[in-house]
């Protein structure tokens, strides 16, 4: 079972489409949460496979709170407390700093998403 971020108006074949299988996608997005909490949100059900998203100007405001999270070490930090976590409660998934920056990129080019 997976999630599937679908670019609503994608500018380049990385912002049409992005997934992750669910283990992957919740720490992802407690990470995406953590780091930008104000954006995130906006996404009323972003674990769940129901269509709900950030439109073009939420996507890229996301985008640069992850780039200046990678850039002053606070993505650094949310990676290792997210992935403490599933460990500690015991669930398989897990992040890594490539997994928020495929996501920015994907954030990028997506021109608003989707989750399905």
């Amino acid at each position: 079972m997976g999630m599937d971020v679908v670019g609503v108006n994608p500018s380049s074949e990385r912002g049409a489409y992005f997934r992750r299988n669910i283990w992957g996608w919740h720490p992802l997005w407690a990470t995406v949460a953590s780091i930008a909490p104000d954006v995130a949100d906006r996404v009323e059900l972003p674990h769940t496979n129901d269509g709900d998203g950030l439109d073009a100007e939420g996507s890229s405001e996301l985008a640069q709170r992850i780039d200046q999270a990678l850039a002053d070490g606070k993505a650094d930090e949310s990676v290792r407390a997210t992935s403490a976590e599933c460990r500690r409660i015991g669930m398989p998934g897990a992040i890594s700093l490539e997994d928020l920056r495929e996501f920015r990129d994907f954030l990028r080019d997506c021109g608003g998403f989707r989750i399905f």
